[in-house]
């Protein structure tokens, strides 16, 4: 590392700004391992006979690995340390999604790309947005993401839609930070389901 790293303590968790920390030879920080609940899908009646894929969404640094990821300031991103999601946060948001077209019951399948399986269409994710920050409106948690609905055989997207949520946060304390995921996953995960059960 050629430059020096600021450490912020912020209310219960210890922020670490540019994304990294150094422990003495032999160290090693406890890490608490947090996970997003599983957000309300209402099932109901099969809508598409068709098969889905869901690939790993894309997403840049920082928010591309397993730590939470907080800007305190627009423009500057840092991570909560000592904790980490239990997986990187693509792939925890990869699965919420297979999971929640699971549940719906409004396709034929769904599984994600790494399992091989055969299917009609491929849902691609961009992630553009997984973290909290301190606004001048208020704490929040955003998460957002463009999702692209592509048709396998032809490679045709046959839909494109741009989700969004912000979820206030009560406190900057490490647990309200992830109930503030918790609510952002709720809102924007069914209301994916939702638009790709109805895409013809």
């Amino acid at each position: 590392m050629n430059r020096l790293f600021r450490i912020v303590t912020v209310a219960g968790a210890t922020l670490v700004l540019a994304g990294c920390i150094t422990v003495g030879a032999g160290e090693r920080p406890e890490v608490s391992l947090r996970a997003i609940a599983e957000p309300a899908i209402e099932s109901g009646p099969q809508r598409a006979d068709w098969h889905l894929l869901v690939d790993v969404p894309k997403a840049p640094e920082p928010i591309d690995g397993p730590r939470i990821v907080l800007s305190p300031r627009p423009g500057e991103f840092g991570v909560f340390a000592g904790v980490r999601w239990t997986d990187h946060a693509p792939r925890h948001f990869q699965a919420h999604v297979v999971r929640a077209f699971e549940r719906s019951g409004r396709l034929a399948g769904v599984a994600p790309v790494a399992s091989s399986a055969r299917a009609d269409r491929l849902l691609e994710l961009d992630l553009d947005a997984f973290h909290a920050a301190y606004e001048a409106d208020g704490d929040a948690v955003r998460v957002a993401f463009t999702a692209r609905l592509i048709d396998a055989r032809s490679n045709r997207i046959v839909g494109s839609r741009h989700f969004e949520a912000r979820a206030p946060l009560e406190s900057r304390r490490i647990d309200a930070v992830v109930t503030g995921f918790d609510r952002a996953v709720a809102e924007v995960v069914p209301a994916l389901v939702e638009w790709v059960s109805n895409v013809q």
